[in-house]
């Protein structure tokens, strides 16, 4: 991999994991985009990390003026984005700032770039999505992170094998859902459903993190779109509620019981994401039973 890497949403959830894996198993010097310098150094705190002598915390106004170019010979992470639960202007400004980040990307000559994007692009279908699977956008926000993947491709079209949309699965740290029944299962001894059959898939934060690394380590041909998360995983409610209950069970001895109030649903998950494995040899560490132990022990 190249000597630079740049990484925008530096401070966020996958961004510090980002720096730690680069800060770990790589010698590149880092530069990572925040709205503030602060935050990014917090978020390194956070992470329990001491020496940052390799990472230069950069604040996003800075970076996107015309007059910063400190940069060359570097890959670049665009991970800046709104969370879907934020107000609708703030997911319309996160298409304005990618689209100034790709801009500022495209001008310091940057020589491979990934932008995360989102299995929500997908929409509701239910098959296993591949990455032929026809988009269709169900919400403001996956619609947002649909037109971002569009805008990245016509800045980079001239870059193919470089340039590449990671559609990243549902990271089970960011979601209510799993929580909200462990901690239902937990202090309740009782996990209320409704449907039962809601098709649900997770990766966790740390994979999520590895795959980015994992990408930017191997030096073939990129695809333009990568699915990314627990292969063919998919799981139902009523089977995630029946795991949590069963390691409730078997951590504490308490016995959970699950009210399920049958209906009618459509939910659907899960990507085929055999592609990005073969190409770069990733593969995920946290199955969901790592996911429901670790958040039901955290919760």
């Amino acid at each position: 991999m190249n000597a630079n890497v740049l990484i925008t949403g530096a401070n966020g959830n996958i961004g510090r994991k980002l720096l730690v894996n680069l800060l770990n198993n790589t010698s590149a010097a880092i530069y990572a985009v925040a709205s503030s310098e602060e935050k990014v150094y917090s978020a390194l705190d956070a992470e329990g990390v001491k020496n940052t002598e390799r990472i230069f915390a950069v604040k996003s106004d800075e970076f996107l003026s015309e007059s910063w170019d400190n940069i060359f010979d570097f890959d670049a992470v665009h991970l800046a984005f709104s969370r879907r639960n934020k107000p609708n202007e703030d997911i319309a400004d996160s298409i304005d700032y990618s689209d100034k980040v790709f801009r500022k990307l495209k001008k310091l000559n940057a020589n491979r770039v990934i932008n995360l994007s989102s299995q929500g692009v997908y929409g509701n279908c239910r098959e296993i999505r591949t990455e032929s699977t026809k988009p269709a956008p169900s919400s403001q926000y996956t619609m947002a992170k649909y037109a971002s993947e569009k805008i990245f491709n016509i800045y980079f079209s001239d870059m193919p094998g470089s340039a590449a949309n990671i559609r990243l699965d549902s990271v089970v740290q960011s979601q209510n859902l799993v929580q909200a029944l462990c901690r239902q299962a937990k202090y309740d001894g009782l996990i209320k459903l409704k449907g039962g059959d809601q098709c649900f898939s997770y990766i966790d934060i740390n994979d999520a993190a590895s795959a980015l690394l994992a990408l930017l380590k191997y030096d073939g041909r990129w695809n333009n779109v990568y699915n990314v998360g627990l292969n063919n995983g998919r799981i139902t409610l009523l089977e995630l509620a029946g795991k949590i209950a069963d390691y409730s069970r078997k951590s504490s001895g308490n016995a959970v019981k699950i009210d399920l109030d049958r209906q009618p649903t459509d939910i659907w998950a899960g990507m085929d994401a055999s592609s990005f494995m073969k190409d770069t040899g990733w593969t995920p560490m946290y199955s969901i039973e790592d996911m429901i132990a670790h958040m039901y022990e955290n919760v």
